[in-house]
């Protein structure tokens, strides 16, 4: 394949940014996992939004070491985006000088991981479920919310795929997580638009309480698709899913 004139000027573009970004600043950060351990081997990036090339461009790319230490080393001091898993994570400020960045991340429950525990209400009748009561059957998990954009066509597509597979029938579910403040929105939400396949349910707290802290929620729609035996087999942030195929297939292995 040929490489185009405008291909080969972005890249320059890039080549002259990325050297104008070079400097002597070193810094590290701590990154964890759900449960508290070494996030080893997990990927981080340094980005910085660049108005004249209308992007963010990766400065730095690295992994988390044995002890749960992200290292970064060669920028100069300014304000950089911190994507974990290519996940957006935070805005960093970065110091001449500065060795020891006092930050500590948790990052979401991962593949291979065993999806957390946890109570939720029912929003039909008020009734608590545990999440491990659903084993032996295929989650897909969706916190989400009433007031979340991004959230409402999702759960809309949720609902069709329910209402039409009913060989899923005790072999597969999808559950509602809201992260509403109150239960009694997401329940007029949910009753307005009759979304009633889909089995919608409801924790308190929002995204920092126990459940949110406990899958270390930065941003919804998250979705975590867990097999029979509580595994965890795909994680995404407002991402999508070929769902159907995914289910179809955990569903075959059993």
């Amino acid at each position: 394949p040929t490489t185009s004139l405008s291909d080969s000027k972005a890249e320059k573009d890039e080549a002259y940014w990325k050297d104008k970004y070079l400097g002597d600043v070193n810094f590290e950060f701590n990154v964890l996992r759900h449960n508290g351990e070494p996030a080893e081997g997990v990927s981080f990036t340094i980005k910085k939004y660049l108005k004249d090339l209308g992007k963010r461009l990766t400065l730095y790319e690295g992994r988390v070491s044995a002890d749960g230490v992200a290292k970064v080393t060669g920028l100069i001091p300014d304000h950089y985006n911190l994507f974990i898993n290519g996940i957006p994570m935070k805005v960093v400020n970065v110091t001449a000088g500065r060795l020891n960045y006092e930050l500590t991340l948790k990052i979401s429950p991962q593949a291979g991981d065993i999806a957390p525990d946890f109570e939720m209400t029912s929003l039909m009748g008020n009734q608590k479920s545990l999440l491990s009561d659903f084993r032996g059957q295929i989650v897909l998990l969706d916190f989400w919310a009433s007031w979340c954009g991004p959230c409402q066509p999702e759960m809309s597509k949720y609902e069709e795929i329910m209402n039409r597979r009913k060989d899923w029938e005790n072999k597969a579910l999808i559950i509602g997580v809201s992260v509403d403040k109150n239960i009694s929105t997401i329940r007029e939400h949910v009753a307005k638009r009759q979304w009633h396949s889909v089995f919608q349910a409801w924790v308190p707290g929002g995204m920092k309480g126990k459940t949110g802290s406990s899958y270390s929620l930065f941003g919804i729609p998250s979705l975590f698709l867990i097999n029979h035996n509580g595994e965890i087999t795909w994680t995404e942030i407002g991402g999508t899913i070929d769902l159907e195929d995914k289910i179809d297939a955990l569903i075959k292995s059993q």
